[in-house]
């Protein structure tokens, strides 16, 4: 509706996520190539939380219950559709950080970039120039893995939304 209004959405940013989590579809869960490969495309395109419940649901039900890497793989769809909500179109591990690439087309509050920053204690810093970022540290002694990362960086791009034009 918004592309029909000539209101520009970042709903075609592909969001790419480079993270050391294990998320695919085991054989031991879904033998059967031709299946695992649909599971695969429905799960990419997974646009809201209703869709990945209904996919977890159906899984569930179709296959029983879910290994901790479609669980991973189901946590990474959501993080893309939340980051694309707020225009993050790379999302990369780096040692004792996080990294949240800017779409370039991006639409934040000006106003509300230095107390989002600042609401971090000196962990979040954003770099501009050709391809902006912020960049979480979460620093020495303090170790994100599997789940608890997954679940660190929906925290972040959840407190992004605050930085989004409305």
């Amino acid at each position: 509706m918004r592309n029909k209004k000539g209101i520009e959405t970042n709903e075609d940013n592909e969001v790419s996520v480079d993270i050391n989590v294990d998320a695919f579809i085991p054989d031991s869960y879904i033998m059967n190539e031709n299946q695992k490969i649909d599971i695969y495309k429905r799960i990419a395109s997974i646009d809201s939380d209703t869709e990945r419940e209904e996919m977890e649901e159906e899984l569930t039900d179709r296959f029983g219950q879910l290994p901790r890497s479609v669980i991973n793989l189901l946590d990474i769809a959501r993080m893309r559709m939340m980051a694309k909500r707020v225009y993050i179109s790379d999302i990369k591990e780096e040692p004792r950080a996080v990294k949240l690439s800017v779409y370039e087309k991006a639409k934040y509050d000006p106003v509300k970039i230095a107390p989002f920053i600042q609401g971090y204690k000196g962990a979040m810093i954003l770099r501009t120039g050709a391809k902006p970022y912020f960049l979480y540290n979460y620093g020495k002694g303090r170790v994100y893995e599997g789940e608890a990362l997954i679940h660190l960086i929906e925290d972040l791009l959840t407190s992004m939304m605050e930085l989004v034009e409305e």
